[in-house]
């Protein structure tokens, strides 16, 4: 856990690790490599400052007889907010400090229960974005930085759609040229426009509860 992105240092881990891949996981964070820093400052990507990072091999760590590639930490500061509205209703509790949610007990709203529809007049322009009024641990990304991550082949990197309820899980996949038509029929599929109301499968969800209709999908994990 880092405050001062300046400094940071990270352990490397994998004993089945047989290369050095773009984007390496870290909860919360995002570790990429030089040609992914190099490739985002020539494309005018937006919301983010790069950090090196010093990288130190694990025990378990399978290429720790290798030279580490430069390595850097990126500090997020695209920001956007969420609805309320369709996240909690307002029924939830929110620390006006840390950000952090939990649920009211006896509402309708558990920790898996996310219907995450960002406010776009809150965006501040970032390609890379972090929700500002709620923390969720999760972070985002435009389509300009899914396209510019399929063209130059970037490896280790995936996305998928922000909300709970897509098949698949709302995967994109990066190889094919009409990923992004892809997604957005899923997404439509899942979160249909009626009345000019946006529906999601938890609106789905609580509907049927309520009229004691069994749901077929699973749900939503805590």
């Amino acid at each position: 856990m880092v405050s001062d992105y300046a400094g940071a240092r990270a352990t490397l881990s994998g004993p089945d690790a047989n290369y050095f891949s773009d984007f390496l996981w870290a909860p919360n964070y995002l570790l990429v490599s030089d040609r992914v820093r190099i490739d985002l400052e020539e494309n005018d990507i937006q919301g983010y400052k790069a950090h090196s990072v010093r990288t130190t091999p694990g025990f378990d760590f399978a290429l720790k007889q290798q030279p580490i590639p430069p390595y850097y930490l990126l500090e997020i500061t695209g920001r956007f907010e969420l609805d309320r509205r369709r996240f909690d209703n307002f029924e939830g509790q929110l620390c006006p400090k840390c950000h952090i949610w939990k649920p009211t007990k006896g509402s309708g709203f558990g920790y898996g229960e996310k219907n995450l529809f960002p406010l776009l007049e809150s965006w501040n322009g970032g390609d890379f974005l972090l929700q500002g009024n709620i923390d969720s641990g999760a972070m985002y990304c435009t389509r300009k930085v899914a396209d510019l991550a399929r063209a130059e082949k970037w490896t280790g990197f995936g996305i998928q759609i922000m909300s709970w309820g897509c098949p698949e899980d709302g995967r994109a996949d990066l190889r094919f040229p009409d990923w992004y038509e892809d997604l957005r029929h899923k997404v439509l599929e899942a979160f249909p426009v009626i009345n000019g109301e946006i529906h999601s499968p938890l609106d789905e969800l609580r509907k049927r509860q309520q009229e004691g209709i069994a749901w077929p999908y699973p749900l939503p994990q805590e």
